[in-house]
Parts: C-alpha cells; sequence; structure tokens
C-alpha cells in the first residue's frame, strides 16, 4: 500500500467498530508459515547433529588412549568408557525421539495452522504459540530425563569405581618390592586422564578452575615418588584419579545439558524469525458479503518502521548465539533463551497496531 497513489474515502464509525473486533479481518498475505517452520525444524535438527559428531570421535580416541595405560586403572577406565558411551547413545536415542515427537507434532498441526491463517492473524498467532510451546515443553522433558539418568549414573559409577580402586589397592599390596614402579604408573596413567579432560573438555567453560585444582594432587604424588614415598604417592594419585572421574561425568552432564538449550533457543528464534518474515505484508478485508473489499499492505510502513526494529533484535539475539556457540556458558544460553521468549509476544502487538493505524485513518481505497 506504501508508496502508491489511491483514492481514498471515509469508513462509516459502525463498520470501524466492527473491523476493529473482528480478527479474522487481518490475514498474512504469505502463506507457506507451515512450511518456514518446517524447515527451520530440519534446519536446526542438522545443526544439532553436526554438535553432537564431535563428542562420538573424543570417545574414540579415548577408548585407544585407554588400551595405552599401564596400571591397574586400565581396566578401571574400560569399565567407564563403557558406561559413558551407554549413556552417550541414550543421550542421542532420546534426541531423535524428542525431534521425531515434534516433527509429527507439527505434521498433526499443520492443517490447523493453515486453516487459522485462513481464519485470520490471531488465530496463526495463537497457533503458532501453542506449537513453540509443546516444543519448548518437550525439551524441557528431555533435560529432567537425562539429569535423571546422569544422577543415577553418577551413583552407580561412584560406587563401581570404589570397588574396582579397592582391588587395585589390593593389587598393589601384593607386590610390594614393585611399588615404585606401579606408583609411578599409575601417576603415568592418572595423568594421561587430566591430559585428556584438559584436551577434549570445555572445562574452563562448565567448571572452571576445577582441573588445574587437581594438578595439584599430582604434583604432590609426583613429589612423593621422588622423595620414595611411594604408598603416600599411590594414595594421591588414586585420590586425583576418582576426582578427575567425577569432573569428566560432571563435564559429560554439562556439556549436554548445554546442547538442549542452546538447541531449543535457536529453533525457537529461527522460527520466530521465520514468523515475521511470513508476515512483512498482510492484507484486510472491509465490508461484506458482495461488498467487501482486501487490499494488502506493508506492515512496517503503518508502525513506523517498528516491525524492521524487531527484526533488528532478533537479528542481534542470533548473532549472539552464533558468536558465542563456542564461548557462552549455560546460564548465558538460556538468559538468551528467556529474552527470545519475552519477545515472542512483540509480533503480535506490531500487528495489532498496523491494524489500528489503518483502521484509524478511516480511508480506505475506493
Amino acid at each position: 500500500m506504501s508508496g502508491e497513489k489511491r483514492k481514498y474515502v471515509s469508513v462509516e464509525e459502525q463498520e470501524l467498530q466492527r473491523l476493529r473486533q473482528q480478527e479474522s479481518r487481518l490475514r498474512s498475505v504469505q502463506r507457506d508459515l507451515p512450511e518456514r517452520l518446517n524447515a527451520v525444524r530440519e534446519q536446526a535438527r542438522q545443526e544439532f547433529q553436526q554438535r553432537l559428531a564431535p563428542l562420538e570421535n573424543r570417545a574414540r580416541q579415548q577408548e585407544q588412549e585407554t588400551q595405552r595405560l599401564k596400571s591397574g586403572l586400565k581396566d578401571l577406565e574400560k569399565q567407564t568408557q563403557k558406561r559413558l558411551q551407554k549413556q552417550r547413545q541414550e543421550f542421542q536415542t532420546a534426541v531423535r525421539q524428542s525431534e521425531s515427537r515434534q516433527q509429527q507434532a507439527l505434521q498433526q498441526e499443520t492443517n490447523r495452522l493453515e486453516s487459522a491463517m485462513r481464519q485470520g492473524f490471531e488465530e496463526q498467532r495463537r497457533e503458532y504459540l501453542q506449537i513453540s510451546q509443546q516444543q519448548r515443553k518437550e525439551y524441557i522433558q528431555l533435560l529432567e530425563q537425562q539429569d535423571a539418568k546422569f544422577t543415577e549414573l553418577i551413583s552407580e559409577e561412584r560406587q563401581a569405581r570404589q570397588e574396582q580402586i579397592k582391588q587395585v589397592v589390593a593389587n598393589i599390596e601384593e607386590e610390594r618390592e614393585r611399588k615404585a614402579q606401579l606408583a609411578s604408573d599409575m601417576l603415568a596413567d592418572v595423568e594421561t586422564v587430566w591430559e585428556q579432560i584438559n584436551r577434549d573438555y570445555q572445562h574452563e567453560r562448565f567448571a572452571p578452575g576445577r582441573l588445574a585444582d587437581l594438578r595439584r594432587g599430582l604434583e604432590m604424588a609426583r613429589s612423593n615418588i621422588q622423595s620414595g614415598v611411594s604408598e603416600a604417592a599411590i594414595a594421591n594419585a588414586q585420590q586425583t584419579y576418582l576426582d578427575l572421574a567425577d569432573l569428566r561425568l560432571e563435564l559429560e552432564q554439562k556439556e549436554q545439558e548445554w546442547q538442549l538449550f542452546y538447541n531449543a533457543a535457536w529453533e525457537d528464534l529461527q522460527s520466530l524469525i521465520a514468523e515475521v518474515q511470513a508476515n512483512r505484508e498482510c492484507e484486510i478485508e472491509v465490508g461484506q458479503g458482495s461488498d467487501a473489499e482486501k487490499f494488502k499492505f506493508e506492515v512496517d510502513y503503518w508502525v513506523d518502521g517498528r516491525l524492521s526494529e524487531y527484526e533488528k533484535q532478533l537479528a542481534e539475539l542470533e548473532s549472539q548465539l552464533k558468536a558465542g556457540e563456542s564461548t557462552l556458558t549455560t546460564e548465558e544460553v538460556k538468559q538468551l533463551g528467556e529474552e527470545i521468549t519475552a519477545l515472542q509476544p512483540t509480533l503480535g502487538e506490531i500487528m495489532e497496531q498496523a491494524k489500528l493505524s489503518i483502521l484509524g485513518s478511516q480511508l480506505r481505497a475506493e
């Protein structure tokens, strides 16, 4: 409507009042919102899987390095790797199942969304927000499930390690004459685990300072070996290993938690951007029956650029998420997700402003 020369006449006050009350008179010109949302979800799914792929490569490398350990920790590490691998597989299965449920829900709701779009913008928004809420509900349930599973895994892992470490110590006691060598082997193995965590996990992002603190245990064990106190060195190395194993589990949990929060925020944002793009141009219907007339209008024109400003806000959040993929903490991602959720009602407010601006002008094309 902007930029075109038209002849205008006043709309009767009764018609204005009726239009203000009938939200169905305002509709999006673009009717491909369901397709846009499907595309957003599929793209988010692919990107999520790409972020998970390096975790499998990491696991394979750690398994290979475990084979080169020299002390009794080797068997303990093998069992730990098996339990972690099982947990990762369960996590990926849960993610795929969640994605499948979301996709099925969107397919089932496509007809309702298309119908809502025909009925009017308010119905479209209501249906869209229900889809978004269901999507967030899926992620929350997945987070709760993984948290419960990790709590169980950590408990089982600690119990298993305590039993296995007792056996390692018992074996050392039987070989008193080789204690110095056994202490050196155990220290070397624990250092390997420390280096793995330092190399493979974003420990400063998810547990700042923790790994550096555990380095002191290794230095103490080394000092004890140099002083000829093998028993103390073994005890230091043993405790440091147990602490490292706990830290590794915690990092695995926080990493998966971050992945879920990040993907939820990213998908919410991309869905919102898709909805905005689908509503840049709308149409309004004036009159009834055979006298009804429709005309299209650019939303941004009737809200003095507010839609463009809104898009800039969303683009800024998109840039923050992209740039911070390797640096944002879980709390920062959650905060961005909350900002995105808080911005969802804004599009409805902008569309209402556009409608009232048009009706308030009391003009229509003749």
